[in-house]
């Protein structure tokens, strides 16, 4: 995250990334494409695992996936071509079963203006059963730790 402390975010000990919108992100309008901050979340979701010490080939050896239950998201405001752009997230929910929230905040480098606020809750998936499965304890301890309070 080193960069990335003195930025307005909603809450501290956020987890971020940068990123730069490049040509492939960008619709005919030359704004960003709601799709790609999907695939942006997802970026800075499994960079935030992997600080943690849970690398996905970590947590498919765990014999676990995560899916997404529910996503929410608030397109703030437009993003550009050629913008810069910090992707902080953070654990907000781990209820130590089934269940991970995450929250993300985009925020562009040049203005420090918040372009984007999303949650992603996520369901533990036993890969071999392709049911939910209890989160392992490791992931839980280790989600438990980085919780960020949203009040």
């Amino acid at each position: 995250m080193l960069g990335h402390e003195g930025l307005p975010w909603d809450h501290p000990g956020v987890y971020a990334i940068t990123t730069t919108a490049a040509r492939a992100d960008c619709d005919l309008f030359n704004h960003v494409n709601n799709a790609v901050y999907v695939a942006w979340q997802d970026r800075v979701a499994w960079a935030h695992s992997t600080h943690l010490g849970f690398p996905i080939a970590a947590i498919i050896d765990l014999g676990i996936g995560y899916v997404v239950q529910e996503n929410r998201a608030q397109y703030l405001r437009p993003v550009q071509l050629g913008d810069t752009l910090a992707l902080g997230t953070w654990i907000i929910e781990a209820d130590q079963r089934l269940r991970c929230v995450r929250a993300f905040q985009f925020i562009r480098l040049s203005d420090q203006k918040t372009v984007f606020r999303g949650q992603i809750t996520y369901v533990t998936f036993d890969l071999k059963r392709q049911r939910p499965s209890r989160t392992p304890p490791p992931l839980q301890h280790a989600f438990q730790r980085f919780k960020r309070d949203p009040s």
